[in-house]
């Protein structure tokens, strides 16, 4: 079994995962990532076959922030796609959505 984590790199974050030996008694930490910029305290991360090739990926809700009256500027989704060879995910940031309200927004 491997366990894939997202870890605060400076203000930005990096996924690194932590494959399992053969006997399944200690892990082994490989970056799937460069650190990215999206914002640790500003990312919701999930995990879902987004792009239907039967791997594994991640996609992550980032805030947009507000404009200067408050309003909430929306929510971005990046797509992180597994890899058919190698162990880098493909960053794709995929779309904004300015109805999103990142306050009420949670992947499940």
């Amino acid at each position: 079994d491997d366990l894939i984590l997202v870890r605060r790199s400076g203000t930005g974050s990096r996924v690194i995962a932590y494959r399992s030996g053969t006997m399944a008694s200690s892990f082994s930490p490989i970056g799937l990532t460069s650190t990215l910029t999206l914002p640790f305290d500003a990312t919701r991360w999930s995990t879902s076959d987004v792009n239907a090739d039967g791997l594994a990926d991640l996609y992550a809700l980032v805030d947009r922030g507000v404009d200067g009256d408050g309003t909430s500027r929306g929510t971005a989704i990046t797509r992180l796609l597994s890899p058919r060879r190698g162990t880098t995910l493909e960053v794709r940031p995929w779309m904004s959505v300015p109805s999103m309200d990142w306050a009420s927004t949670f992947p499940y």
